[in-house]
């Protein structure tokens, strides 16, 4: 019986038994030869058995097939010719090679395997995990579920997330506890920096020689990137595994990317929704210095009069006025107040309010601005 021979991105080798006419190919676990990796399409390519033996068909897939690098949308297999999809590369085999036992992929359905330190069903977790986020509208639930993310997928004793324009010493979110914790999220604090790769770190001592965890006790920083650079960092306290398989980093890197573009694009709705709010009470204090100034310019049928404001912004310190002081005065007053925006246009309400009010009192001109 013909086998086909996958070799993964991780350098593991599994074997699929060619035991149909017609094998699909692709991403999706319902696939015959499930490879899960994003650059995998959902369903990639198919295999047929014909008289001139096993044709690979490529069937529209965004990343294609490549047969010595070379793009191909069918080929008939010959044993031993190396075929690439993605970053898995297949071969035909008549017979299966010997593998030895730690270099089988253990997974629980042979049908839908998985990366190395990975359980089965990885890439529809990090979906639905995507799907979360965008229901979220809020920039601190985000992080909360972030750091469930992290706790349920490494299974660490401390997971804590930081963000990088906040108070160096503070933590945004914290899961679960340690030993000396205040000491740790210190010395994780001292490691932060704008790496774009994940950092890991030793710290044996011996207190830490009892740990039921495997290996030494690992400490990891892992970044949060935006589309503007490192918007945050996520820290992983003792995880389960350890040392952490670069695989299972890899995985939650993806994460803490993805929560890093949803978190960013929550800070531009915010600061969206706080403009238009901005805008709506810019509106409104132009709406009220309108009617501050004189309604009417008929004070006295002698004189005729007119008047407009313009502002080069929303509001603004200039300042007339037109008031009746006596039967034969008319008083005209034009000032304009240093600056612009609301401090110049609240210096024009209080100066207008007191010319009005002195000139009510009959005050003289001279007493009304000494003030």
């Amino acid at each position: 019986m013909d086998f086909l021979e996958i070799l993964d991105p991780n350098g593991r080798r599994r074997h699929v038994r060619l035991e149909r006419p017609r094998m699909l190919i692709g991403r999706e676990p319902n696939c015959d030869v499930c490879l899960p990796h994003p650059n995998v399409s959902r369903r990639h390519a198919q295999l047929q058995q014909t008289e001139q033996g096993w044709l690979l068909q490529d069937l529209n897939s965004l990343n294609h097939v490549y047969v010595e690098e070379q793009i191909v949308e069918q080929i008939v297999l010959e044993p031993g010719k190396l075929v690439r999809i993605g970053d898995f590369r297949l071969c035909l085999r008549t017979a299966p090679t010997p593998i030895e036992p730690d270099e089988i992929v253990r997974t629980d359905d042979d049908s839908s395997p998985s990366w190395p330190g990975l359980e089965p069903g990885w890439l529809e977790q990090l979906q639905g995990f995507q799907r979360s986020l965008l229901k979220i509208d809020q920039s601190r639930p985000l992080l909360e579920r972030l750091a469930e993310e992290f706790k349920r997928v490494a299974r660490p004793q401390l997971v804590a997330v930081c963000l990088a324009d906040r108070d160096p010493n503070c933590w945004e979110v914290v899961l679960g506890s340690t030993d000396c914790q205040e000491s740790r999220l210190r010395v994780a604090r001292q490691r932060i920096k704008d790496d774009t790769d994940v950092q890991s770190w030793s710290d044996v001592s011996p207190s830490d020689r009892d740990t039921p965890y495997p290996g030494s006790a690992m400490s990891l920083i892992f970044p949060m990137k935006g589309r503007s650079g490192i918007i945050g960092h996520v820290y992983v306290d003792r995880p389960k595994r350890s040392p952490m398989p670069l695989s299972l980093q890899r995985y939650l890197s993806l994460y803490a990317h993805h929560a890093g573009i949803v978190w960013e694009n929550l800070q531009i709705t915010e600061l969206r929704l706080a403009h238009k709010a901005y805008e709506a009470e810019l509106r409104q204090a132009r709406q009220i210095q309108v009617e501050l100034f004189p309604a009417k310019f008929e004070v006295d049928l002698r004189i005729n009069a007119f008047g407009v404001n313009l502002p080069s912004v929303k509001v603004s310190g200039d300042y007339y006025d037109l008031v009746k002081v006596s039967e034969d005065v008319v008083g005209f007053v034009i000032a304009d107040a240093m600056g612009h925006g609301m401090p110049a246009a609240l210096l024009m309400a209080a100066v207008r309010a007191t010319v009005r009010m002195g000139l009510a009192l009959r005050l003289s001109w001279q007493a009304l601005f000494a003030g």
